[in-house]
Parts: C-alpha cells; sequence; structure tokens
C-alpha cells in the first residue's frame, strides 16, 4: 500500500531498541532490515515510524510490549501474539480482534486510538479530535501536537542506526527468527549454497571409510599373523619415545602446523596427533595447531589478494567471499564443522574475502572444537583397545565408531534427499 498513489498513511510507534543485550543484537538488526524495506517502499512519504519520549526518563527508556493494530478506525487487533515469529508456531496466543461494522464499534476504536495519542503527545483526547478534524491527516495531526521543547511527553522520530559488523554476523530471520522449527537440512541450506555442500557426501563417506579401514586393522591386527611381522610393542616404543621426549609435542606442534598450512588433510594430521599423544595433549596440540594454521592461512590469503585467488579459485571465489562477508561468524563456524571444503583453501578464501579476522577467527574456534576433540579421543581409544584389548574397551571404540558413522551417513542422506527433492 505505501506504494499506491492513492494509499494510506502508515504511523508505526515502536520502543527506542529492545530491552537486553541479546534481543537488541538479533531481534533488532531484524527490526532495522524491515524497516529499510518499509522506507525504501514510502515513494509518497506516507510512512512515520515514532518512539515514545518522557522528559527526564532519559537514559532509561519507556518500553512499548503491547501488540496493538489499529487499521482505518474500521478494524482494531490487540494481544499476546508477536508480530514476529519467535514462537515458531508452538507458542499459545490469544487476540482480540474488534470489527467496525457499525457506527458505535466505529467510535469505540476511533477513541481508543486518540486516546493512545493523547497519551503519548501529552494532550487530551478532545484536542486530538480537534485536530484531525482541522488536518484531515494522522500525520499533520501528529505533527501539530508534538511539542518536543515543552510537553512532558512526545513522539520521537525514529531513526535506525545499525552496526556494520551486526549487520553482516546476524543472519536471516528465518534462521533466527523462524515461523517453524527447521529440520537439519533446511538448515544447512540457510548456511551454505548446494554447489558448495556437494562434496560434503562423498566426504562423510570417506571418513566412514577411514574408521571401518582403522577398525579393520585393528582386528586384523590382533588377530592375523600380521603382529608378527610388525611388533606393536615395537612401535609403541618409538611412539612413547617422541611422547616422552621434552621437544616432542613441540616438534609436533611444528609440523602438524605447517602440513596444515601446506593443503595437507587435517583429519589424518588430528588422528595422528591423538594417537601419538593421548586425548588430552593430543587434543590441544591438534586444537592450537589447527587455529594457527587458520590463522597463517588466513593472512596468506590476504597477501595473495583477491585477484591472484580468483585466479586460482576461479568465480567462486566472488560467491563465497560475499556469503562470508555477510554471514561471517556463522558460515565459517559451519565450514569448519561440516567436512564440505579443504581446511587450507577456506583459510585462503576468508582471507582474501571482504571477511573480518575477527569473525573469521572466533568461527574457526567455535567450529574446530567438537571435530578435534572427537577425533584425537576417538584415535586414543583405538590405540588403547590395540594396546590393551578387552571387551570393554572394544565396546567403547565400536560405540564410538558407530556414533562417527552413523552421523557421516545421516550427513550423507539427507543431502542427497534434499538434491533429488530439489532437482539438482
Amino acid at each position: 500500500r505505501l506504494t499506491a498513489a492513492k494509499g494510506p498513511e502508515i504511523v508505526l510507534v515502536l520502543p527506542r531498541a529492545k530491552d537486553g543485550w541479546l534481543e537488541r543484537v538479533t531481534m533488532d538488526v531484524l527490526r532495522a532490515r524491515l524497516i529499510r524495506r518499509l522506507q525504501a517502499a514510502d515513494r509518497h512519504d506516507r510512512l512515520r515510524i515514532y518512539y515514545p519520549e518522557i522528559r527526564g526518563l532519559a537514559p532509561q527508556m519507556l518500553s512499548l510490549h503491547s501488540k496493538l493494530l489499529i487499521a482505518d478506525d474500521r478494524h482494531l487487533n490487540v494481544g499476546s501474539a508477536n508480530i514476529s515469529n519467535r514462537s515458531m508456531g508452538l507458542d499459545s496466543e490469544l487476540n482480540l480482534s474488534l470489527l467496525g461494522t457499525d457506527p458505535a464499534s466505529q467510535a469505540a476504536i476511533d477513541t481508543v486510538r486518540r486516546r493512545l495519542l493523547a497519551e503519548h503527545l501529552s494532550t487530551s483526547i478532545e484536542v486530538v479530535a480537534q485536530t484531525e478534524q482541522r488536518t484531515g491527516s494522522l500525520i499533520q495531526t501528529i505533527d501539530a501536537l508534538n511539542r518536543p521543547q515543552v510537553a512532558d511527553r512526545w513522539l520521537e522520530p525514529l531513526v535506525i542506526t545499525l552496526d556494520e559488523s551486526l549487520e553482516r554476523q546476524v543472519p536471516d530471520a528465518a534462521v533466527i527468527d523462524p515461523e517453524r522449527p527447521l529440520p537439519p537440512d533446511e538448515l544447512i541450506d540457510l548456511f551454505i549454497e548446494s554447489e558448495y555442500r556437494r562434496p560434503l557426501g562423498k566426504r562423510a563417506l570417506g571418513m566412514a571409510v577411514l574408521i571401518a579401514g582403522m577398525l579393520a586393522l585393528a582386528l586384523i591386527w590382533r588377530f592375523t599373523p600380521l603382529q608378527q611381522f610388525l611388533d606393536p610393542r615395537a612401535l609403541l616404543a618409538h611412539l612413547h619415545t617422541l611422547r616422552a621426549e621434552s621437544w616432542g609435542p613441540l616438534a609436533a606442534f611444528g609440523l602438524f602446523v605447517v602440513a596444515s598450512v601446506a593443503g595437507m588433510p587435517i583429519t589424518p594430521l588430528v588422528i595422528a596427533t591423538g594417537l601419538i599423544f593421548g586425548a588430552w595433549t593430543g587434543f590441544g596440540i591438534a586444537f592450537i595447531g589447527a587455529v594457527l594454521a587458520a590463522v597463517l592461512g588466513f593472512v596468506i590469503g590476504q597477501l595473495l589478494g583477491a585477484g591472484t585467488m580468483r585466479r586460482l579459485a576461479g568465480s567462486k571465489l566472488d560467491r563465497i567471499s560475499r556469503r562470508l562477508a555477510r554471514k561471517g561468524i556463522l558460515t565459517v563456524f559451519s565450514l569448519r564443522l561440516l567436512p564440505i571444503a579443504p581446511f587450507a583453501l577456506i583459510n585462503l578464501v576468508a582471507g582474501a574475502s571482504r571477511l573480518k579476522f575477527r569473525d573469521f577467527l572466533i568461527g574457526s574456534l567455535a567450529g574446530l572444537f567438537p571435530g578435534t576433540f572427537a577425533l584425537t579421543f576417538f584415535s586414543h581409544q583405538l590405540l588403547e583397545t590395540i594396546r590393551h584389548p578387552s571387551l570393554a574397551t572394544t565396546g567403547l571404540l565400536l560405540l564410538m565408531a558407530g556414533v562417527f558413522v552413523a552421523i557421516g551417513w545421516g550427513l550423507s542422506y539427507l543431502l542427497a534427499q534434499r538434491n533429488q527433492a530439489s532437482g539438482s
């Protein structure tokens, strides 16, 4: 209706900002985006957006929590239902609607609207009614009665200011303000385009094959003559020597970083670190090494620049760069958590893109932690099963392997079904 040549005047009275920090950095961003869309559609200057101000209240503010809509003095709707989607359709809400189908109900709706305006403009219902009759315009009535210099209460124009870093980090409303709970495959769709997710099925299958191969090797080692040719105790003695040396962890850390930056897949590096140094020490070396390698790759990408990276990565760099810059931390977190792109390539492209280093670092820390933790503990348990085979150690190893395989196959199945449904 704002784009129509002859449409209604629209006046919104909103709170200046949300009450809590979390809502301010999420819901306020979504509100700002919607307001900008409305303002862009206001071709005929019929939109006004205010917040209520009370003299002496600053820096505090008046909190508006009621949800009230009045249209043409013919429809009044008030209740507990949010106009936003935060309940995801799960809450029970109750609204009351009054339809102005006769003069009495129209007068009642008109009185409610004028009473609210009178309260916010520090005047009386009669003055509001007289001014409306004189101007014939709701906006002109507010302009005439708004007296911020002398009145105790008035309506202040709401000016939208939005920090660019928040704009990049907060995803679309479909993610943080969905109409319904989202299935996992749809949630993945919101963060990562299908063309970049296609390798996930193959990578998940590869991970399952790797785990199955390691289990098979452990069984062969235990129950076949292979152990006569490769004595586990001799191999473990060498590993123990490296682990016992004071320079061992530092050397492993350096090799981990160099190999990761050079482009070696990070998964076997993490597994090897867990095998050699155990669960906790191995996790520390692998996690810190992966983060440092990511930072170095980011810096190298910055030094190479977008031009060089575009020649190496092709036209995909622009699309990846836009997505990284737009969704920042959440996209980096998703790329780290799901094995859908080479570790070293993500670092280089992120450095050559418009992504802020802070967003890259936070997303990498959060995304690398779960996978590194799981792989180091699994590899440690595999070694314990080889060294001390028992029903307990074997059962725990099989349980951990089953969880990894199930997650890998589950992701592959979800994405395969999604691609078939979309015809991609």
